[in-house]
This record gives C-alpha cells, structure tokens and sequence, in this order.
C-alpha cells in the first residue's frame, strides 16, 4: 500500500477545494448584466464607489431657445451623470448648445429635433449628443436619441474607434453598456413616469433616457 506525505495529501485536498469553488471571471470579461449600472455595482461590492450625482449639481440643456418656443408632441428627455474624475462636455449638435458637467453633476436635456435622416433610427424626433472629456474634444462619443413616430424609442451609440451600437425599439427599464476604449457609459430607457422641471403637457409622454459617464 503506498503511503502519502502530509505534504502530498495537503495538496491533493487543495486541488479538490478549488474543483469546488467559483473562479474569478478572466481578465477582460465584464460580470455585470446591462440592468446593473456600473457605479451601483462597485459600490455594492465594496461598500464604496462613487455618490449618486447631487440634484444641487444639475444643469439644463433644452433645444428650443431656452423654453422661448413650445416643444413638439414627440421627442426626447433625460440626464447625463458624470460618474468620473473629469469635467465632461455635452453638446446637442442639432441646437448647438454645449453644457459642462463637473465630476459627480448632471445634466438634464429636452430635445425634439427631427431625425429621420439619420438611417440607423427609425423616423422620430430626438437628440444628437455628444459626450467627451474637456479639452480633448477629437475623442468623442454619441448618442443618437429617438422618439420613433411609430414603434418604440431607438437608441444608437456611435463611439471611437468605430465602435457603433444600435438599439432598436427599446422598451421601459431597457438598459445597456456601451463601451468604446477608454469610453464607458451605461444608458437606460426610463418610465415613462420620468419627469423634471421642464415637463409640459407636451413633454409628460417623451421617451425618457438616463446616461451613466463611467469613463471618459
């Protein structure tokens, strides 16, 4: 009969021990599902992370003149929380308005541009936002926002190097990572119960959006 070492046996029910065990998720592979935004999950996991963006840090972003004029029966509105250590620069391309957001603020925006011309959304009104650190305004990300004039929302991500993702009829609580290098944002599709101080009786039924800056 043979005999093991202590050493040996030590070993062997290591082995064992691991067979048995959940590994880590290897290096480049996320574990968080599309409805978990980033920040909450770090903060779950460690205690920690980064606060909530304060409301006292808000900004406003609205495409029609600054509430000169009314808005359309469709459209889009939301925020864009800065969860990074940079200031961001939110720019709607369709009014030309630009907002910068220090790190833990917001910006909330209200848009109705039409977007039919852009082929990757279905006809609807929206938004064209662009996101980018300040100061380097050669690497930026977009979110093309549509109220579809029938069907569901559209949202499509185009970020740097040619990353593009399309988003097509999304539904309430619908939510998405949408990574492109160093660019990593969280967007979902709100309740259509979302509402700020802008809303009108035009506004109370525009597709709602939420978009997490996670890196920039």
């Amino acid at each position: 009969m043979k005999c093991f070492t202590n050493a040996a046996l030590t070993m062997f029910a290591g082995l064992i021990a691991v067979g048995g065990a959940a590994l880590p998720a290897q290096a480049g592979q996320s574990t968080l599902a599309d409805s978990q935004p980033t920040r909450s999950a770090h903060a779950a996991a460690t205690g920690g992370g980064v606060p909530a963006p304060a409301n006292q840090g808000t900004q406003y972003l609205l495409n029609n003149s600054d509430y000169v004029r009314g808005w359309g029966d469709d459209g889009v509105k939301g925020q864009v929380k800065n969860f990074t250590n940079k200031t961001i620069v939110v720019h709607d391309r369709l009014c030309g308005k630009v907002r910068e957001i220090a790190p833990g603020q917001r910006v909330v925006f209200y848009a109705d541009a039409d977007l039919s011309g852009y082929a990757k959304c279905d006809a609807g009104d929206g938004a064209r936002l662009e996101i980018s650190e300040k100061g380097s305004q050669m690497k930026v990300s977009q979110f093309w926002l549509s109220d579809s004039w029938v069907g569901r929302p559209d949202a499509v991500f185009d970020g740097p190097h040619g990353v593009q993702n399309v988003r097509k009829a999304m539904s309430v609580n619908e939510a998405h990572h949408e990574h492109a290098g160093s660019h990593k944002f969280w967007i979902k599709r709100e309740s259509d119960s979302w509402k700020e101080k802008y809303d009108n009786w035009n506004t109370a039924d525009w597709v709602a959006f939420s978009i997490h800056v996670d890196s920039i």
